[in-house]
């Protein structure tokens, strides 16, 4: 995949499984919230230094872009929306 972000924009790929224990959700509110892994970050969040290639974030349910790479979905997210770093 050769995909290069622009300005503040984050691409993720979601993931289903639980991340951490410390992170406890309550199950009404699991479905306003997801998890994400980094794929690509525009040059504007590589400067702020908060998010990096990798890291697993929390998202709200809304504000994110589908797109498809090489058949596959992922979602586009300006950095201003994420939630969290999973650490």
């Amino acid at each position: 995949m050769n995909f290069k972000p622009l300005k503040d924009i984050v691409l993720i790929e979601p993931i289903e499984e639980k991340i951490s224990s410390i992170l406890e959700i309550p199950e009404s509110a699991e479905a306003s919230y997801k998890n994400a892994r980094v794929l690509a970050i525009g040059p504007v969040v590589k400067k702020n230094g908060n998010i990096k290639i990798n890291d697993i974030i929390l998202l709200p349910h809304y504000g994110t872009i589908e797109v498809t790479l090489d058949g596959k979905n992922y979602k586009l997210i300006h950095e201003e929306d994420i939630l969290a770093v999973v650490t």
